[in-house]
């Protein structure tokens, strides 16, 4: 018999698997924009203003994240951090913004449905 209490999470988010080090990553580029655009803490934050963002302007931030990173630059050189953590910024907009409804979907699709 274990001597371990129950609890029951089996289903629920594994939020543990989320290394400590991207949390604080991600901190730290949330905090570098936050004071760039002179966000107030408690208020809505700026990427989440009026309608957000088009779509395609995160889209393009993400890219350009991603191809520095995909040429061996690891380091913005305006903000000093990391282009991966960058690119997780920008899929959180997106992501934030597919679930509340904010932003502006541009998406062009060339798919016939």
């Amino acid at each position: 018999m274990s001597d371990f209490p129950k609890k029951y999470n089996k289903g629920k988010s594994r939020t543990d698997l989320i290394s400590g080090e991207f949390t604080l990553a991600l901190g730290d580029a949330l905090r570098y924009g936050a004071e760039k655009y002179e966000e107030v803490k408690g208020e809505t934050p700026n990427y989440l203003k009026g309608d957000g963002f088009l779509y395609s302007d995160i889209l393009g931030a993400l890219e350009r994240h991603l191809a520095k990173f995909k040429s061996g630059i690891n380091i913005d050189d305006e903000s000093g951090l990391e282009h991966v953590i960058q690119i997780a910024v920008n899929a959180m907009f997106l992501y934030n913004y597919r679930i509340s409804g904010k932003g502006v979907d541009d998406r062009v699709s060339l798919r016939k449905e």
